[in-house]
């Protein structure tokens, strides 16, 4: 069982500011119980993840730009504090899983390298099966290219 000043040394690793104990000590939980799920660090220093909370899973993403400089998206409605307890999970299992100060930097392949070597009929087969398990994946991929000339604009807008 991790203890609360076991999981701030923790946390400082990544971030300067820390959430209240409370908030801490529901993330300790969280982590203890592995309630984190399907960590995936999707470029070097970027991760997502899952974590069950109370009443719902949770999706993650978190940057780690530099020690100390940290930015965390959770889909959970608490905004209360720095962070919820379920980046406070994230965190700690970004942290003990090795990744943070690891001398092995390798990391998950970037897509940028694997898509060009994907056959069309591999992809769209590959698409057509995500979307069918997946409603929000399915959502996004029908407005995406139900428009593309909007889409454009969106990726000239983002650039």
């Amino acid at each position: 069982m991790l203890s609360l000043k076991k999981a701030k040394e923790a946390l400082s690793q990544v971030t300067k500011s820390l959430p209240s104990d409370t908030i801490i000590k529901r993330g300790i939980e969280l982590f203890n119980f592995g309630e984190v799920h399907d960590l995936l660090e999707t470029k070097q220093n970027h991760y997502y993840m899952k974590v069950s909370g109370t009443s719902a899973v949770y999706e993650l993403e978190i940057q780690i730009s530099s020690p100390k400089k940290t930015k965390v998206i959770c889909n959970c409605p608490y905004d209360m504090d720095v962070y919820c307890k379920h980046a406070v999970a994230a965190i700690l299992q970004i942290v003990f899983s090795g990744f943070i100060n690891r001398k092995d930097k390798t990391k998950q392949p970037e897509l940028s390298k694997i898509l060009p070597s994907v056959s069309q009929k591999d992809l769209v087969k590959f698409l057509l099966e995500k979307a069918g398990s997946d409603p929000r994946f399915y959502k996004e991929l029908t407005i995406f290219f139900h428009n593309p000339i909007l889409n454009q604009e969106l990726l000239i807008w983002k650039k």
